[in-house]
Protein backbone atom coordinates (compact mmCIF):
# COMPACT_ATOMS: atom_id res chain seq x y z
CA UNK A 1 0.00 0.00 0.00
CA UNK A 2 1.53 3.36 -1.26
CA UNK A 3 0.85 6.07 1.77
CA UNK A 4 1.88 8.83 -0.43
CA UNK A 5 -1.00 11.54 -2.49
CA UNK A 6 -0.17 12.19 -6.21
CA UNK A 7 -0.96 16.26 -6.90
CA UNK A 8 -3.98 15.34 -8.97
CA UNK A 9 -5.10 13.62 -5.82
CA UNK A 10 -4.25 16.62 -3.52
CA UNK A 11 -5.68 18.81 -6.06
CA UNK A 12 -8.82 16.69 -6.03
CA UNK A 13 -8.84 17.18 -2.22
CA UNK A 14 -8.57 20.74 -2.20
CA UNK A 15 -11.77 21.18 -4.30
CA UNK A 16 -13.41 19.03 -2.38
CA UNK A 17 -12.82 20.89 0.56
CA UNK A 18 -13.48 24.39 -1.33
CA UNK A 19 -16.81 23.00 -2.65
CA UNK A 20 -17.94 20.35 -0.08
CA UNK A 21 -16.74 21.75 3.38
CA UNK A 22 -18.29 19.59 5.93
CA UNK A 23 -18.50 16.61 3.59
CA UNK A 24 -14.83 16.95 2.89
CA UNK A 25 -13.99 16.44 5.82
CA UNK A 26 -15.68 13.98 7.15
CA UNK A 27 -14.61 11.87 4.23
CA UNK A 28 -11.14 12.94 5.11
CA UNK A 29 -11.74 11.45 8.32
CA UNK A 30 -13.02 8.09 7.30
CA UNK A 31 -10.03 7.88 4.76
CA UNK A 32 -7.92 8.78 7.73
CA UNK A 33 -9.34 5.89 10.06
CA UNK A 34 -9.32 3.41 7.16
CA UNK A 35 -5.69 4.42 6.88
CA UNK A 36 -4.77 3.91 10.69
CA UNK A 37 -6.66 0.74 10.49
CA UNK A 38 -4.99 -0.44 7.70
CA UNK A 39 -1.16 0.85 9.02
CA UNK A 40 -2.11 -1.13 12.49
CA UNK A 41 -3.54 -4.33 10.89
CA UNK A 42 -0.08 -4.45 9.36
CA UNK A 43 2.13 -4.01 11.89
CA UNK A 44 0.03 -6.47 13.61
CA UNK A 45 1.31 -9.02 10.44
CA UNK A 46 4.74 -7.88 11.28
CA UNK A 47 5.15 -8.19 14.54
CA UNK A 48 3.52 -11.51 14.00
CA UNK A 49 6.11 -12.33 11.54
CA UNK A 50 9.15 -11.47 13.17
CA UNK A 51 8.38 -12.30 16.61
CA UNK A 52 6.39 -15.45 16.74
CA UNK A 53 7.60 -16.70 20.41
CA UNK A 54 6.42 -13.42 21.84
CA UNK A 55 2.97 -13.50 19.59
CA UNK A 56 2.27 -16.71 20.32
CA UNK A 57 2.75 -16.25 24.05
CA UNK A 58 0.30 -12.80 23.74
CA UNK A 59 -2.21 -15.26 22.23
CA UNK A 60 -2.24 -17.09 25.24
CA UNK A 61 -2.24 -14.86 27.95
CA UNK A 62 -4.97 -12.78 26.09
CA UNK A 63 -7.19 -16.19 25.37
CA UNK A 64 -6.29 -17.11 29.35
CA UNK A 65 -7.59 -13.82 30.22
CA UNK A 66 -10.83 -13.97 28.08
CA UNK A 67 -11.56 -17.50 29.32
CA UNK A 68 -11.17 -16.26 32.88
CA UNK A 69 -13.55 -12.96 32.26
CA UNK A 70 -15.94 -15.83 30.41
CA UNK A 71 -15.85 -17.79 33.98
CA UNK A 72 -16.42 -14.73 35.90
CA UNK A 73 -19.38 -13.59 33.80
CA UNK A 74 -21.30 -16.71 33.75
CA UNK A 75 -20.79 -17.72 37.62
CA UNK A 76 -22.54 -14.32 38.04
CA UNK A 77 -24.85 -14.56 35.68
CA UNK A 78 -25.76 -18.02 37.39
CA UNK A 79 -26.28 -16.20 40.94
CA UNK A 80 -28.15 -13.76 39.36
CA UNK A 81 -30.62 -16.19 38.14
CA UNK A 82 -30.82 -18.01 40.99
CA UNK A 83 -32.10 -15.47 43.03
CA UNK A 84 -34.74 -13.95 40.86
Amino acid sequence: MDLTTTPEQRRAYADRVRSGGLRARAEAGERGDALRSDVGDRLFDLLAENFPEEYAARRRRDAVRAFGAGVVVGLVAREALRRR
